[in-house]
Protein backbone atom coordinates (compact mmCIF):
# COMPACT_ATOMS: atom_id res chain seq x y z
CA UNK A 1 0.00 0.00 0.00
CA UNK A 2 1.27 3.43 -0.92
CA UNK A 3 1.08 5.24 2.40
CA UNK A 4 0.62 8.97 2.09
CA UNK A 5 -0.94 8.71 -1.37
CA UNK A 6 -4.44 7.44 -2.18
CA UNK A 7 -5.81 4.68 0.11
CA UNK A 8 -6.63 1.87 -2.35
CA UNK A 9 -9.27 -0.01 -0.30
CA UNK A 10 -11.86 2.82 -0.10
CA UNK A 11 -11.20 3.55 -3.78
CA UNK A 12 -11.90 -0.09 -4.65
CA UNK A 13 -15.04 -0.18 -2.47
CA UNK A 14 -16.30 3.04 -4.04
CA UNK A 15 -15.79 1.59 -7.52
CA UNK A 16 -17.55 -1.62 -6.42
CA UNK A 17 -20.51 0.43 -5.17
CA UNK A 18 -20.71 2.08 -8.57
CA UNK A 19 -20.81 -1.32 -10.24
CA UNK A 20 -23.43 -2.74 -7.87
CA UNK A 21 -25.64 0.32 -8.34
CA UNK A 22 -26.48 -0.97 -11.82
CA UNK A 23 -28.06 -4.08 -10.29
CA UNK A 24 -30.44 -1.73 -8.51
CA UNK A 25 -31.33 -0.21 -11.88
CA UNK A 26 -32.20 -3.67 -13.19
CA UNK A 27 -34.17 -4.41 -10.01
CA UNK A 28 -36.10 -1.17 -10.44
CA UNK A 29 -37.01 -2.19 -13.99
CA UNK A 30 -38.35 -5.53 -12.70
CA UNK A 31 -40.07 -4.31 -9.52
CA UNK A 32 -40.11 -0.50 -9.42
CA UNK A 33 -40.41 1.12 -6.00
CA UNK A 34 -39.55 4.41 -4.33
CA UNK A 35 -37.26 2.57 -1.91
CA UNK A 36 -35.17 1.08 -4.75
CA UNK A 37 -34.94 4.51 -6.38
CA UNK A 38 -33.61 5.99 -3.13
CA UNK A 39 -31.28 3.00 -2.74
CA UNK A 40 -29.79 3.72 -6.17
CA UNK A 41 -29.32 7.43 -5.48
CA UNK A 42 -27.49 6.74 -2.21
CA UNK A 43 -25.48 3.85 -3.65
CA UNK A 44 -24.11 6.25 -6.25
CA UNK A 45 -23.88 9.55 -4.34
CA UNK A 46 -22.89 8.18 -0.92
CA UNK A 47 -21.48 4.69 -1.35
CA UNK A 48 -19.54 5.39 -4.54
CA UNK A 49 -18.83 9.09 -5.12
CA UNK A 50 -18.50 10.31 -1.54
CA UNK A 51 -16.41 7.28 -0.55
CA UNK A 52 -14.06 7.87 -3.49
CA UNK A 53 -13.97 11.63 -2.85
CA UNK A 54 -13.00 11.24 0.80
CA UNK A 55 -10.27 8.76 -0.13
CA UNK A 56 -8.89 11.10 -2.81
CA UNK A 57 -8.96 14.11 -0.48
CA UNK A 58 -6.55 12.37 1.91
CA UNK A 59 -3.89 13.11 -0.70
CA UNK A 60 -5.43 16.11 -2.45
CA UNK A 61 -5.91 18.40 0.57
CA UNK A 62 -2.23 18.54 1.61
CA UNK A 63 -1.09 18.27 -2.00
CA UNK A 64 -3.11 21.30 -3.11
CA UNK A 65 -2.81 23.46 0.01
CA UNK A 66 0.60 22.49 1.43
CA UNK A 67 -1.12 22.00 4.80
CA UNK A 68 -0.60 18.97 7.02
CA UNK A 69 -3.64 16.96 8.01
CA UNK A 70 -5.05 17.46 11.49
CA UNK A 71 -6.48 14.23 12.95
CA UNK A 72 -5.47 12.31 9.82
CA UNK A 73 -6.13 8.96 11.48
CA UNK A 74 -9.70 10.03 12.23
CA UNK A 75 -10.16 11.08 8.61
CA UNK A 76 -8.72 7.83 7.26
CA UNK A 77 -10.81 5.59 9.51
CA UNK A 78 -14.00 7.58 8.93
CA UNK A 79 -13.53 7.35 5.18
CA UNK A 80 -12.68 3.65 5.37
CA UNK A 81 -15.78 2.78 7.45
CA UNK A 82 -18.21 4.91 5.43
CA UNK A 83 -18.80 2.40 2.59
CA UNK A 84 -19.85 -0.25 5.11
CA UNK A 85 -22.39 2.08 6.73
CA UNK A 86 -23.53 3.14 3.27
CA UNK A 87 -24.03 -0.52 2.34
CA UNK A 88 -26.39 -0.99 5.28
CA UNK A 89 -28.18 2.23 4.34
CA UNK A 90 -28.67 1.17 0.71
CA UNK A 91 -29.78 -2.36 1.58
CA UNK A 92 -32.27 -0.95 4.08
CA UNK A 93 -33.77 1.34 1.43
CA UNK A 94 -34.00 -1.47 -1.12
CA UNK A 95 -35.61 -3.89 1.36
CA UNK A 96 -37.88 -1.35 3.05
CA UNK A 97 -36.22 -1.90 6.45
CA UNK A 98 -37.21 1.34 8.18
CA UNK A 99 -35.14 0.83 11.34
CA UNK A 100 -32.05 0.11 9.25
CA UNK A 101 -32.59 3.29 7.27
CA UNK A 102 -32.62 5.30 10.48
CA UNK A 103 -29.62 3.55 12.07
CA UNK A 104 -27.33 3.39 9.02
CA UNK A 105 -28.34 6.87 7.88
CA UNK A 106 -27.29 8.35 11.21
CA UNK A 107 -24.07 6.28 11.33
CA UNK A 108 -23.16 7.39 7.80
CA UNK A 109 -23.78 11.01 8.77
CA UNK A 110 -21.65 10.69 11.91
CA UNK A 111 -18.75 9.20 9.94
CA UNK A 112 -18.98 12.03 7.41
CA UNK A 113 -19.09 14.61 10.18
CA UNK A 114 -16.02 13.04 11.80
CA UNK A 115 -14.13 13.21 8.51
CA UNK A 116 -15.33 16.74 7.82
CA UNK A 117 -14.24 17.93 11.27
CA UNK A 118 -10.69 16.73 10.57
CA UNK A 119 -10.74 18.28 7.10
CA UNK A 120 -12.07 21.61 8.36
CA UNK A 121 -9.48 21.70 11.14
CA UNK A 122 -6.86 21.16 8.44
CA UNK A 123 -7.94 23.78 5.90
CA UNK A 124 -8.51 26.57 8.45
CA UNK A 125 -4.77 26.57 9.20
CA UNK A 126 -2.75 29.44 7.79
CA UNK A 127 -1.43 28.62 4.33
CA UNK A 128 2.01 29.88 3.28
CA UNK A 129 1.01 31.23 -0.14
CA UNK A 130 -2.01 33.16 -1.43
CA UNK A 131 -2.90 30.48 -3.99
CA UNK A 132 -2.83 27.70 -1.40
CA UNK A 133 -4.92 29.86 0.94
CA UNK A 134 -7.56 30.34 -1.77
CA UNK A 135 -7.67 26.59 -2.42
CA UNK A 136 -7.99 25.94 1.32
CA UNK A 137 -10.98 28.31 1.46
CA UNK A 138 -12.56 26.46 -1.46
CA UNK A 139 -12.14 23.14 0.36
CA UNK A 140 -13.66 24.71 3.48
CA UNK A 141 -16.74 25.73 1.49
CA UNK A 142 -17.35 22.29 0.00
CA UNK A 143 -16.77 20.67 3.39
CA UNK A 144 -19.40 22.93 4.92
CA UNK A 145 -21.82 21.85 2.18
CA UNK A 146 -20.98 18.23 3.01
CA UNK A 147 -21.69 18.88 6.70
CA UNK A 148 -25.10 20.41 5.93
CA UNK A 149 -25.93 17.55 3.53
CA UNK A 150 -24.98 14.98 6.17
CA UNK A 151 -27.06 16.62 8.90
CA UNK A 152 -30.08 16.89 6.60
CA UNK A 153 -29.50 13.30 5.50
CA UNK A 154 -29.57 12.06 9.10
CA UNK A 155 -32.78 13.99 9.78
CA UNK A 156 -34.38 12.61 6.61
CA UNK A 157 -33.34 9.05 7.49
CA UNK A 158 -35.03 9.47 10.85
CA UNK A 159 -38.09 11.02 9.19
CA UNK A 160 -38.29 8.15 6.69
CA UNK A 161 -38.15 5.63 9.52
CA UNK A 162 -40.88 7.23 11.63
CA UNK A 163 -42.97 8.56 8.75
CA UNK A 164 -42.56 12.26 9.56
CA UNK A 165 -43.88 13.95 6.41
CA UNK A 166 -42.87 17.43 7.61
CA UNK A 167 -39.17 16.60 7.69
CA UNK A 168 -39.43 14.63 4.45
CA UNK A 169 -40.30 17.86 2.66
CA UNK A 170 -36.62 18.84 2.91
CA UNK A 171 -35.51 15.97 0.64
CA UNK A 172 -35.10 18.22 -2.47
CA UNK A 173 -32.92 20.64 -0.49
CA UNK A 174 -30.80 17.75 0.77
CA UNK A 175 -30.35 16.45 -2.78
CA UNK A 176 -29.46 19.88 -4.17
CA UNK A 177 -26.88 20.54 -1.45
CA UNK A 178 -25.33 17.09 -1.85
CA UNK A 179 -25.19 17.07 -5.66
CA UNK A 180 -24.47 20.75 -6.39
CA UNK A 181 -22.82 22.07 -3.22
CA UNK A 182 -20.76 19.01 -2.32
CA UNK A 183 -20.11 16.75 -5.32
CA UNK A 184 -20.27 19.21 -8.22
CA UNK A 185 -18.33 22.05 -6.59
CA UNK A 186 -15.70 19.58 -5.37
CA UNK A 187 -15.35 17.97 -8.79
CA UNK A 188 -15.13 21.32 -10.59
CA UNK A 189 -12.47 22.57 -8.19
CA UNK A 190 -10.32 19.45 -7.96
CA UNK A 191 -10.47 18.68 -11.68
CA UNK A 192 -8.51 21.84 -12.49
CA UNK A 193 -5.46 19.98 -11.16
CA UNK A 194 -6.41 16.34 -11.77
CA UNK A 195 -7.12 16.89 -15.47
CA UNK A 196 -3.49 17.94 -15.95
CA UNK A 197 -2.07 14.39 -15.91
CA UNK A 198 -5.13 12.95 -17.69
CA UNK A 199 -5.07 15.46 -20.57
CA UNK A 200 -1.57 16.88 -20.44
CA UNK A 201 -2.93 20.39 -20.94
CA UNK A 202 -3.37 23.41 -18.70
CA UNK A 203 -6.41 25.70 -18.44
CA UNK A 204 -5.93 28.90 -20.44
CA UNK A 205 -8.75 31.05 -19.10
CA UNK A 206 -8.39 31.77 -15.41
CA UNK A 207 -11.36 34.16 -15.57
CA UNK A 208 -13.56 31.38 -17.01
CA UNK A 209 -12.56 29.06 -14.16
CA UNK A 210 -13.32 31.69 -11.53
CA UNK A 211 -16.64 32.58 -13.19
CA UNK A 212 -17.82 28.98 -13.47
CA UNK A 213 -16.94 28.09 -9.88
CA UNK A 214 -18.39 31.34 -8.50
CA UNK A 215 -21.64 30.90 -10.43
CA UNK A 216 -21.96 27.27 -9.31
CA UNK A 217 -21.36 28.37 -5.71
CA UNK A 218 -24.18 30.89 -6.06
CA UNK A 219 -26.35 28.15 -7.51
CA UNK A 220 -25.48 25.79 -4.68
CA UNK A 221 -26.61 28.42 -2.18
CA UNK A 222 -29.71 29.71 -3.93
CA UNK A 223 -31.11 26.47 -5.38
CA UNK A 224 -31.93 24.88 -1.98
CA UNK A 225 -33.15 28.25 -0.68
CA UNK A 226 -35.44 28.65 -3.70
CA UNK A 227 -36.71 25.08 -3.31
CA UNK A 228 -37.54 25.71 0.35
CA UNK A 229 -39.42 28.94 -0.46
CA UNK A 230 -41.37 27.20 -3.19
CA UNK A 231 -41.55 30.11 -5.67
CA UNK A 232 -41.28 28.61 -9.17
CA UNK A 233 -39.75 31.68 -10.84
CA UNK A 234 -37.07 31.94 -8.14
CA UNK A 235 -36.28 28.23 -8.46
CA UNK A 236 -35.95 28.46 -12.25
CA UNK A 237 -33.69 31.50 -11.89
CA UNK A 238 -31.47 29.66 -9.40
CA UNK A 239 -31.14 26.66 -11.72
CA UNK A 240 -30.42 29.03 -14.61
CA UNK A 241 -27.39 30.29 -12.69
CA UNK A 242 -26.27 26.67 -12.38
CA UNK A 243 -26.71 26.22 -16.14
CA UNK A 244 -24.49 29.24 -16.84
CA UNK A 245 -21.85 27.82 -14.50
CA UNK A 246 -22.04 24.40 -16.16
CA UNK A 247 -21.69 25.91 -19.63
CA UNK A 248 -18.66 27.98 -18.61
CA UNK A 249 -16.97 24.94 -17.04
CA UNK A 250 -17.73 22.82 -20.13
CA UNK A 251 -16.29 25.44 -22.52
CA UNK A 252 -13.06 25.52 -20.53
CA UNK A 253 -13.01 21.71 -20.40
CA UNK A 254 -13.51 21.29 -24.14
CA UNK A 255 -10.69 23.76 -24.76
CA UNK A 256 -8.37 21.64 -22.62
CA UNK A 257 -9.54 18.50 -24.42
CA UNK A 258 -8.78 20.10 -27.80
CA UNK A 259 -5.20 20.70 -26.64
CA UNK A 260 -4.76 17.32 -24.91
CA UNK A 261 -1.37 15.66 -25.45
CA UNK A 262 -1.66 12.35 -23.61
CA UNK A 263 -2.58 9.24 -25.65
CA UNK A 264 -5.14 7.99 -23.10
CA UNK A 265 -8.07 8.58 -25.49
CA UNK A 266 -10.68 6.52 -23.62
CA UNK A 267 -10.16 8.71 -20.55
CA UNK A 268 -10.57 11.76 -22.80
CA UNK A 269 -13.82 10.31 -24.16
CA UNK A 270 -15.15 9.92 -20.63
CA UNK A 271 -14.39 13.60 -19.97
CA UNK A 272 -16.22 14.61 -23.16
CA UNK A 273 -19.24 12.59 -22.04
CA UNK A 274 -19.06 14.03 -18.53
CA UNK A 275 -19.12 17.61 -19.81
CA UNK A 276 -22.04 16.88 -22.15
CA UNK A 277 -24.03 15.30 -19.33
CA UNK A 278 -23.24 18.22 -17.02
CA UNK A 279 -24.78 20.71 -19.44
CA UNK A 280 -27.69 18.36 -20.16
CA UNK A 281 -28.40 17.89 -16.46
CA UNK A 282 -28.26 21.62 -15.74
CA UNK A 283 -30.57 22.27 -18.71
CA UNK A 284 -33.06 19.66 -17.51
CA UNK A 285 -33.09 21.22 -14.04
CA UNK A 286 -33.60 24.69 -15.52
CA UNK A 287 -36.82 23.56 -17.25
CA UNK A 288 -38.09 21.68 -14.20
CA UNK A 289 -37.30 18.09 -15.24
CA UNK A 290 -35.76 17.35 -11.85
CA UNK A 291 -35.80 13.53 -11.95
CA UNK A 292 -34.01 13.52 -15.29
CA UNK A 293 -31.57 16.14 -14.01
CA UNK A 294 -30.66 14.09 -10.93
CA UNK A 295 -30.06 10.92 -12.93
CA UNK A 296 -28.04 12.74 -15.61
CA UNK A 297 -25.96 14.48 -12.93
CA UNK A 298 -25.17 11.34 -10.96
CA UNK A 299 -24.77 8.71 -13.69
CA UNK A 300 -23.66 11.11 -16.42
CA UNK A 301 -21.74 14.16 -15.24
CA UNK A 302 -20.23 12.74 -12.06
CA UNK A 303 -20.18 9.08 -13.06
CA UNK A 304 -18.29 9.65 -16.29
CA UNK A 305 -15.82 12.01 -14.63
CA UNK A 306 -15.15 9.28 -12.06
CA UNK A 307 -14.65 6.81 -14.93
CA UNK A 308 -12.12 9.15 -16.53
CA UNK A 309 -10.18 9.39 -13.28
CA UNK A 310 -10.36 5.63 -12.67
CA UNK A 311 -8.88 5.03 -16.15
CA UNK A 312 -5.91 7.24 -15.34
CA UNK A 313 -5.35 8.09 -11.68
CA UNK A 314 -6.96 4.85 -10.50
CA UNK A 315 -4.58 2.85 -12.67
CA UNK A 316 -1.67 4.92 -11.35
CA UNK A 317 -2.70 3.83 -7.85
CA UNK A 318 -2.52 0.22 -9.06
CA UNK A 319 0.92 0.79 -10.55
CA UNK A 320 2.39 2.34 -7.41
CA UNK A 321 0.67 -0.13 -5.08
CA UNK A 322 1.81 -3.21 -7.01
CA UNK A 323 5.11 -2.11 -8.55
CA UNK A 324 6.32 0.39 -5.96
CA UNK A 325 6.19 4.12 -5.31
CA UNK A 326 8.89 4.89 -7.87
CA UNK A 327 7.07 3.19 -10.73
CA UNK A 328 6.46 5.65 -13.58
CA UNK A 329 4.51 3.39 -15.95
CA UNK A 330 1.76 5.32 -17.72
CA UNK A 331 -1.84 4.11 -17.37
CA UNK A 332 -2.30 3.50 -21.11
CA UNK A 333 0.70 1.14 -20.97
CA UNK A 334 -1.09 -0.99 -18.39
CA UNK A 335 -4.62 -0.95 -19.80
CA UNK A 336 -6.03 -2.92 -22.73
CA UNK A 337 -7.31 -0.24 -25.13
CA UNK A 338 -10.05 -2.51 -26.51
CA UNK A 339 -11.53 -3.03 -23.06
CA UNK A 340 -11.21 0.67 -22.29
CA UNK A 341 -13.22 1.60 -25.38
CA UNK A 342 -15.78 -1.11 -24.62
CA UNK A 343 -16.20 0.47 -21.18
CA UNK A 344 -16.73 3.89 -22.76
CA UNK A 345 -19.43 2.64 -25.14
CA UNK A 346 -21.26 0.53 -22.57
CA UNK A 347 -21.15 3.30 -19.95
CA UNK A 348 -22.69 5.87 -22.30
CA UNK A 349 -25.37 3.40 -23.41
CA UNK A 350 -26.19 2.79 -19.74
CA UNK A 351 -26.61 6.49 -18.99
CA UNK A 352 -28.68 7.20 -22.11
CA UNK A 353 -31.02 4.28 -21.41
CA UNK A 354 -31.34 5.29 -17.77
CA UNK A 355 -32.26 8.87 -18.66
CA UNK A 356 -34.79 7.62 -21.24
CA UNK A 357 -36.17 5.21 -18.67
CA UNK A 358 -36.71 7.97 -16.13
CA UNK A 359 -38.32 10.19 -18.78
CA UNK A 360 -40.63 7.48 -20.17
CA UNK A 361 -40.92 5.05 -17.24
CA UNK A 362 -40.36 2.08 -19.58
CA UNK A 363 -39.18 -0.98 -17.60
CA UNK A 364 -37.17 -2.31 -20.56
CA UNK A 365 -35.00 0.82 -20.52
CA UNK A 366 -34.04 0.26 -16.88
CA UNK A 367 -33.21 -3.41 -17.43
CA UNK A 368 -31.16 -2.59 -20.54
CA UNK A 369 -29.46 0.31 -18.77
CA UNK A 370 -28.50 -1.79 -15.78
CA UNK A 371 -27.19 -4.56 -18.04
CA UNK A 372 -25.05 -2.11 -20.01
CA UNK A 373 -23.80 -0.53 -16.77
CA UNK A 374 -22.83 -3.91 -15.37
CA UNK A 375 -21.11 -4.72 -18.65
CA UNK A 376 -19.07 -1.52 -18.36
CA UNK A 377 -18.16 -2.33 -14.76
CA UNK A 378 -17.09 -5.86 -15.68
CA UNK A 379 -15.01 -4.59 -18.61
CA UNK A 380 -13.20 -2.16 -16.33
CA UNK A 381 -12.69 -4.82 -13.64
CA UNK A 382 -11.10 -7.15 -16.21
CA UNK A 383 -8.98 -4.25 -17.47
CA UNK A 384 -7.88 -3.44 -13.92
CA UNK A 385 -6.89 -7.09 -13.51
CA UNK A 386 -4.78 -6.83 -16.67
CA UNK A 387 -3.21 -3.65 -15.32
CA UNK A 388 -2.34 -5.41 -12.05
CA UNK A 389 -0.73 -8.29 -13.92
CA UNK A 390 1.27 -5.98 -16.16
CA UNK A 391 2.35 -3.88 -13.17
CA UNK A 392 3.62 -6.98 -11.40
CA UNK A 393 5.75 -7.85 -14.41
CA UNK A 394 7.32 -4.40 -14.11
CA UNK A 395 8.07 -4.75 -10.39
CA UNK A 396 11.83 -4.44 -9.78
CA UNK A 397 13.54 -7.71 -8.84
CA UNK A 398 15.26 -7.77 -5.42
CA UNK A 399 18.46 -9.74 -6.03
CA UNK A 400 19.50 -9.49 -2.38
CA UNK A 401 16.25 -11.07 -1.18
CA UNK A 402 16.56 -13.75 -3.84
CA UNK A 403 20.05 -14.72 -2.60
CA UNK A 404 18.84 -14.86 1.02
CA UNK A 405 15.92 -17.03 0.00
CA UNK A 406 18.13 -19.46 -1.92
CA UNK A 407 20.58 -19.66 0.94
Amino acid sequence: MTRGWLPPVPLALGALFGALSWTLVILYGVTPSFGIALAWIHAVALGSFTTIALAVLIHVVPGFTDLSWRAKTLARWSGALLPFAAAGFVISFASGFGLGIGIFGVVSALLILAYASAAIATVVQRASEATEAAIARAFLIVMLFLVVAAILGALLAYAYQVGDSRLMQFAPEHGAIAIVGWLTLLTMGVSVRTLRPILGSEPRWRAMHIASNSAMLLGAIFIPLALSVGILALTRAAFAVGLVAAAAYAIDGFDRLRRATTPNRPAHAFIVASLVWLVFSASAAAIGAYDVAVVAALAGWLGQMINAHLHHIGIRVIATTVAGDENETRPWQLLDARLSWATVVLAQAAVVLLVVGVATNLPACFVSSGSAGLGAAIAFAVNAGIAIRRARLMRPFDFGAARLGSG
